[in-house]
């Protein structure tokens, strides 16, 4: 006995379809969130270089404030915290500078259900200040 199959080729389109546009956009969305956190902890990570560079605190708070915007300006809108301590320790003792990066990734244009508007990613990141150079 041979059964009838007209048909269920577009049947099985139609429930194909949306569970593969489903898939392409977790993938999507999976992708530009991972990218953005390798980009906001690349970017704590170059600002608080910038700022151990720097013989004072402001100037390694401007300093990593800066390259922070280099790095995420197309990205986000980072919000930058410098922890500049360090540089009220005494030459000769160690002390670092502490960057710490805030970034919201959205995805206002990934639609899937239950995915929400939009994800802050976090990082932080130190750098040694050279033990035996100058502080202001």
């Amino acid at each position: 006995m041979v059964s009838d199959q007209r048909g269920s080729a577009a049947v099985e389109t139609v429930l194909l379809v949306p569970v593969m546009l489903l898939f392409v956009a977790l993938m999507v969305a999976g992708a530009r969130l991972h990218l953005a956190r390798a980009e906001v902890t690349d970017a704590a990570s170059t600002g608080a270089r910038a700022a151990s560079l720097q013989y004072s605190a402001g100037a390694a708070e401007r300093a990593a404030r800066a390259q922070v915007h280099r790095e995420l300006h197309s990205t986000c809108d980072p919000v930058t915290e410098v922890n500049t301590a360090g540089f009220a320790r005494p030459v000769g003792t160690p002390a670092e500078v502490r960057v710490r990066v805030r970034c919201d990734v959205f995805f206002d244009d990934v639609i899937l259900p239950g995915m929400p508007g939009r994800i802050t990613v976090e990082s932080e990141f130190g750098s040694v200040l050279d033990t035996y150079r100058r502080r202001r």
